[in-house]
């Protein structure tokens, strides 16, 4: 009788060690940047992200010379596991005062690297048509 106690306390014990160390784990994410195409999502077990639209594009067409280069702003969402939602905009601009092309959410951080297809002045660039290239990384 004692002998099957101590198995059950054992059992219990491990079950619990397991679930502890399982729920510890660090979000798993690609080495490479992710291309997202307009209103694609990627998702793993903690969180997903979501491609949702292009704000604002004023980046230089290729074909023409401007003073200053552009920007173009891109809204992402992010779903953690559980289901809080969080609505963020990454720059192409070069990261300053005004811009940021990065964001940190918990230890997951997300960083637009590029926006493509790039402007050219005789083309409109619909939403369906944009894809962004977002790198993952996990920070410890």
């Amino acid at each position: 009788m004692k002998a099957k106690n101590l198995f059950y306390l054992f059992a219990v014990a491990a079950l619990f060690a397991f679930a502890v160390i399982a729920g510890c784990k660090k979000p798993q994410v690609p080495t490479n940047p992710i291309s997202l195409s307009f209103q694609q999502t990627y998702q793993n077990r903690d969180f997903s992200l979501k491609f949702d639209s292009v704000l604002n594009d004023s980046r230089c067409p290729s074909d023409v010379i401007c003073c200053w280069e552009g920007n173009a702003e891109v809204r992402l969402i992010y779903v953690d596991r559980y289901f809080t939602e969080r609505r963020i905009i990454l720059d192409t601009h070069i990261p300053d005062n005004r811009f940021r092309n990065d964001t940190t959410i918990g230890n997951v951080n997300i960083k637009l690297v590029e926006l493509s297809p790039y402007p050219v002045s005789t083309k409109i660039i619909e939403q369906e048509d944009y894809v962004a290239k977002i790198l993952l990384t996990i920070i410890d």
